[in-house]
C-alpha cells in the first residue's frame, strides 16, 4: 500500500506570511507539516512564489487513526485543531523552500515523493 500525506485542514485565513492558503498534512511519521507558498522577500516585484514546508512543533498526528494530539499527549478534535492553528505566534520549522515547484499539485507530489524516497521517514534538507 502507498502511504501519501493525508490532509487535515486547508485554511484561508491564517497569520502565517502569506495570502494564499495554508495546506495541513498528518504524515506517517507523527508529524504535522503545513506547506504553503509565498513571495520571497528576495524578489521584490512580486513575479515568483515559492513554496514552504514546515514541522509545526505542538501537534502529533496518529496516522492509522486520524487522530490530532496537541503537545503529544492530549487528543483533539478537528475544529480544535482547526481554531489553534488558526492563531498568531505559530510554532513551526520551516525544513524546506523551493522556487522550482510551481503548483499546490505538484507541491503536494513533492511531499508524497519525500515519504516514498525516505522509506516514511520524511528526511529534508533543512532550509
Amino acid at each position: 500500500m502507498e502511504t501519501k500525506a493525508k490532509l487535515i485542514y486547508k485554511s484561508y485565513m491564517t497569520y502565517f506570511h502569506t495570502f494564499l492558503p495554508v495546506y495541513f498534512y498528518g504524515m506517517p511519521n507523527g508529524k504535522v507539516y503545513c506547506m504553503y507558498a509565498r513571495y520571497p522577500e528576495s524578489i521584490p516585484d512580486f513575479s515568483e512564489f515559492e513554496f514552504v514546508f514546515a514541522e509545526h512543533e505542538d501537534f502529533i498526528f496518529n496516522y492509522h487513526s486520524e487522530k490530532i494530539l496537541f503537545h503529544g499527549a492530549k487528543e483533539i478534535s478537528s475544529q480544535s485543531f482547526k481554531k489553534m492553528v488558526d492563531q498568531p505566534d505559530q510554532r513551526v520549522n520551516i525544513i524546506e523552500t523551493s522556487s522550482e515547484i510551481e503548483s499546490y499539485a505538484d507541491a503536494q507530489f513533492f511531499l508524497n515523493e519525500k515519504i516514498q524516497m525516505t522509506g516514511n521517514k520524511l528526511a529534508f534538507e533543512q532550509a
